[in-house]
């Protein structure tokens, strides 16, 4: 089911995750509130001064997982735009 209270849930919860994963690395996080639902709040949690979009789905986006197997980070590209990289969460904050 898309949209609705469920889906509102999950993605609350996980925004919070985030949140809890970057404070046990001593970076300060928060959820930003009424996320997403206006032009002026397109990210859904800082960190370390950090704005982050947080996206969850069920299958866990298992072609990107099937990837990142075996290397630090993917790269992804695409014509006419700028390349793009996906890092574990937990990698990326032992960045900042």
């Amino acid at each position: 089911m898309r949209g609705g209270k469920g889906a509102k849930q999950k993605g609350n919860r996980f925004e919070y995750e985030v949140v809890h994963i970057a404070e046990a690395h001593n970076l300060k996080a928060y959820r930003i509130p009424l996320s997403g639902q206006t032009v002026d709040l397109p990210y859904d949690v800082m960190v370390a001064g950090r704005t982050v979009s947080c996206k969850k789905r069920a299958d866990g986006f298992k072609t990107l997982r099937a990837w990142l197997q075996g290397v630090d980070a993917l790269a992804l590209g695409a014509d006419f735009e700028k390349p793009l990289l996906v890092l574990r969460l937990e990698d990326w904050m032992k960045l900042l």
